[in-house]
């Protein structure tokens, strides 16, 4: 068992590796069991692993998600948007979308959520941290639907601030995607954006105050109800979002 190459293998997936990737690369399944067993791989899922002395991180967590949802998988909604650098990184299951028609087994759902998507085109693909990503864009129309307008134009700053899209490629989107849930509520987010594309107005009123102090039960608006933003949930996991 050479440990240095299983080290080189596992390298750009934070340490983490499939089984697909180690028979690829030459391994048997016999080796696999016995690194197992050797203490050389530890499972995370079935057919998914981290190997010995790697870190287990978010970042791993991401590869490890994406490779127990399959080669076709995509991480997607708040944690595409946490690669996008749009929010904060967060602990909790992975978000990933699968195409619609391929089933799920869903033995993962612990560390992680998997929706289904008729249409993923090449344009709503990107690639970051070395991990397939649902682009900018279609990150934000995935989660307008299950966020409230006012939270939603900060992430829509946030993205544009940040230079992972600009307006052209936000209504590029909603000009292709006319059924997607969310699209109204992400249209009406681009019209408050400034001229520069990078200021929200945002549609929130102000903050109420009483005795000088907010009043946070009025502030803030109504927050909309959370529902898919494309397809029917395979697997869903209590989680923060």
């Amino acid at each position: 068992m050479d440990l240095r190459a299983l080290d080189r293998l596992a390298a750009p997936h934070a340490g983490v590796v499939s089984r697909p990737k180690l028979l690829a690369a030459g391994w048997t399944e016999s080796q696999v069991v016995h690194a197992v067993r050797a203490g050389a791989l530890f499972r995370i899922y079935p057919g998914v692993y981290r190997v010995a002395g790697a870190q287990w991180s978010r970042r791993a967590a991401q590869h490890a998600a994406r490779f127990a949802a399959g080669e076709d998988a995509h991480v997607a909604r708040w944690s595409a948007a946490e690669l996008h650098g749009v929010v904060e990184p967060r602990n909790g299951p992975v978000d990933v979308v699968v195409p619609h028609p391929r089933s799920y087994r869903g033995d993962a759902d612990r560390l992680l959520r998997v929706s289904r998507t008729r249409s993923l085109p090449e344009q709503d693909r990107d690639r970051r941290f070395g991990l397939p990503v649902t682009a900018p864009a279609r990150t934000l129309l995935d989660l307008a639907a299950t966020v409230s307008v006012g939270r939603l134009s900060e992430h829509v700053a946030t993205t544009v601030r940040v230079g992972a899209c600009d307006r052209d490629d936000l209504n590029e989107i909603l000009d292709r995607r006319r059924n997607s849930p969310g699209r109204g509520r992400l249209r009406q987010t681009v019209r408050l954006l400034g001229d520069d594309g990078a200021d929200v107005r945002s549609p929130v009123p102000a903050v109420p105050t009483t005795g000088g102090a907010p009043n946070l039960a009025t502030a803030g608006g109504t927050p909309a109800s959370a529902s898919p933003a494309d397809g029917t949930p395979v697997a869903v996991t209590p989680g923060g979002s």
